[in-house]
């Protein structure tokens, strides 16, 4: 009984350290890569954080897997992924703004934009099921 638990257990932590590392990838790539946008990079300087994302991706779901055993908790990682990075680009980039750099780009304030679009995303998403329908339609 108790080596059962304990291969549980092993396969729990595993999954958990993978999910760690695939979310700690997806984050940085995410603020990176906006960032860079927001800096107004080349395409060609997108393909390596394009690389680790999927990497970092690949050990998120992998992560689930081993974990939970199931499939369902993946596209989770992900929205969570992008809340943190769009928080942490959004702090980065109004504090730049303060400092006057790139404020009047284009790319500048689309990445802004799509930061707050994750954000909103996922806190739509994090809300429980049955008070989604209410405080959308305001009842």
């Amino acid at each position: 009984m108790t080596r059962a638990i304990d291969k549980k257990d092993k396969k729990r932590f595993s999954g958990a350290v993978l999910i760690i590392i695939g979310r700690i990838m997806l984050v940085l790539t995410l603020f990176g890569t906006g960032f860079l946008v927001a800096r107004g990079a080349n395409a060609i300087a997108l393909v390596r954080p394009s690389f680790f994302f999927i990497v970092g991706y690949c050990f998120a779901i992998a992560g689930v897997r081993v974990a939970s055993g199931v499939w369902s908790g993946s596209l989770q990682v992900l929205h969570q992924s992008a809340a943190i990075s769009a928080v942490s680009l959004l702090a980065c980039l109004l504090l730049g703004m303060r400092s006057h750099f790139a404020a009047n780009r284009s790319a500048f304030w689309i990445v802004i934009l799509l930061s707050l679009a994750m954000l909103i995303s996922w806190l739509i998403r994090a809300l429980p099921r049955n008070n989604k329908k209410s405080w959308w339609l305001g009842k």
